[in-house]
């Protein structure tokens, strides 16, 4: 390329730069209107639908990758030296003694309620403040609920107090309302109600029957024969006795 060319393009490019310029500079730029707030669901959707699009499958496992090399033996001294280099640079000092606790401050407790003991005098008639406790049936523990003169166990002025003792009720009951330790019987044998239900104390034994006794006509004669047998024997010696006088006189 001779030097008349290169003079050329010269002038070419510096006239378009210049071109260039003047046009950029009539250029007038304008503010654009304002932006809105971007919809997050719908990006989000956007997003989601984009994904689905790709139809992305999840690819086999890689293989295994090679053994790294062996590691260097731990240098022990150098490893606990670095340790108590650190703990030196914190600068640690003992702490001061703390200060001794107070002693602290006993109170006596509230006296308990008082135990059930064999003082508990047996129920009857009469009447019974409020806070008595009392035995009834056999064994069982009432506390009067109020000033009460009723029978325990068959008014609500009474509270039983544990579950001890028992309570005969005689025969069976459908609506009888059994309570703990309550006794009955039932097909001529004896059950006990404890723990919602009951529980058999003696069964029906069987019968069996015992040996024939004499019978009364035969002890009565019996009885006379001894008589007269008594009192032949009683002859027999009255006559011995005056034979034996005859002879000795």
């Amino acid at each position: 390329m001779t030097k008349e060319d290169l003079e050329l393009i010269g002038g070419v490019i510096k006239d378009t730069r210049i071109s260039l310029e003047k046009q950029i500079k009539s250029i007038v730029l304008k503010h654009g209107v304002n932006g809105k707030d971007a919809d997050q669901e719908a990006l989000e959707k956007s997003a989601r639908d984009y994904i689905d699009s790709l139809n992305l499958k999840s690819g086999t496992d890689g293989t295994d990758g090679f053994d790294g090399l062996p590691g260097a033996d731990v240098d022990q001294e150098a490893l606990e030296k670095s340790a108590r280099d650190y703990i030196d640079s914190l600068n640690l000092k003992s702490g001061t003694n703390g200060t001794d606790g107070k002693d602290a401050v006993a109170y006596d407790g509230q006296d308990g309620r008082d135990g059930l003991g064999i003082d508990a005098p047996v129920w009857s008639d009469g009447v019974y403040r409020k806070g008595m406790i009392i035995t009834h049936n056999i064994g069982q523990y009432f506390e009067a609920l109020e000033d009460t003169a009723a029978e325990p166990s068959h008014s609500k002025s009474w509270k039983r107090v544990g579950t001890a003792g028992f309570r005969q009720t005689g025969g069976y009951k459908k609506d009888f309302d059994y309570q703990n330790g309550d006794m009955f019987t039932k097909d001529f044998s004896t059950f006990m109600f404890q723990n919602d239900k009951e529980h058999l104390i003696a069964a029906r034994s069987k019968a069996i029957p015992g040996p024939k006794g004499d019978d009364v006509e035969v002890k009565k004669e019996i009885e006379e024969i001894k008589k007269d047998y008594n009192e032949q024997i009683l002859e027999l010696w009255a006559v011995i006795n005056t034979l034996s006088e005859d002879k000795l006189s």
